[in-house]
């Protein structure tokens, strides 16, 4: 079946001398009684009918007889089932929820109620870019599979993520609503960072000296506190330093040191702490 309704018929010739011709039988379900199209006997090997695209049933089912010159007829054929030709778009999945983790951001969605779905396929934006484009990240032609973790080194902003499906034609969905997550970046595992500190009494001063791996430092935020109270901040240091002399210091004091990097596209790990008797 073309695009405009033509459904273009072809079989292999009986080899009967006596054959007269053949007679034609549609339906819109194969289980149903089939109608016939032919008002007489047809000759040669090829038939085209025509019938309505817009359809609720995606298949057209046809059979044929054969006939001979006394008007007797074979049985049926077996069926054959022609496809309409899909134009219109498949339903747009739903996105159901979301969770920030401390691997990504994970989506959830609820697939198109479609029937020939291909694939879904999730795009991703900046929200807090002035262009706006949306980037594709990810598809899956599985239709149980509806959960991404987007895991990639994003630096804090907040994403929107959308998803359309795709049917096996090619249509597309129109894109579902929208879902914007405020991402304030991938923390830095604990095990890539060493912050350690010891107290020189006889020179008076604290030395604390810390090592971040795997990752590019661009500043370090250090926090102090004394005798167990609220961190606040103290030092803002270069991403190269490190390490720290504190010679700020009481006598018979404890001190308690947090250490905060700010890393390569902005992310900001938590705050590593030590504490120091002087």
């Amino acid at each position: 079946m073309d695009t405009t309704g033509i459904v273009t018929l072809s079989w292999a010739q009986n080899p009967e001398d006596d054959l007269s011709g053949y007679r034609i039988f549609r339906s819109n379900n194969p289980k149903v009684e089939f109608s016939e199209l032919t008002q007489r006997t047809l000759l040669g090997e090829t038939y085209s009918d025509t019938v309505q695209i817009s359809s609720l049933n995606q298949k057209i089912y046809y059979k044929l007889k054969a006939e001979d010159q006394r008007y007797n007829r074979s049985e049926f054929s077996e069926v054959i089932a022609v496809k309409r030709p899909d134009n219109i778009p498949p339903s747009p999945p739903v996105l159901k929820t979301y969770k920030v983790t401390t691997d990504g951001i994970r989506i959830q969605w609820i697939p198109s109620s479609s029937e020939d779905i291909a694939s879904h396929v999730v795009y991703r934006k900046n929200a807090a870019s002035q262009e706006k484009q949306w980037e594709k990240v990810f598809e899956s032609a599985d239709q149980k599979d509806t959960v991404f973790l987007d895991d990639g080194n994003l630096p804090p902003n907040p994403y929107s993520y959308t998803i359309v499906a795709l049917d096996s034609t090619g249509f597309e969905s129109a894109p579902s609503n929208p879902l914007t997550v405020d991402w304030n970046g991938k923390p830095l595992d604990e095990r890539d960072i060493k912050f350690s500190g010891t107290a020189n009494r006889e020179l008076r001063f604290i030395n604390l000296s810390w090592k971040v791996k795997k990752s590019k430092v661009l500043e370090y935020r250090l926090y102090r506190a004394k005798n167990g109270k609220d961190l606040k901040l103290y030092k803002t240091l270069n991403g190269s330093t490190k390490g720290y002399n504190d010679v700020d210091l009481e006598v018979n004091t404890s001190y308690t040191y947090g250490l905060q990097a700010v890393l390569d596209g902005h992310r900001i790990m938590r705050i590593e702490r030590i504490e120091i008797k002087y």
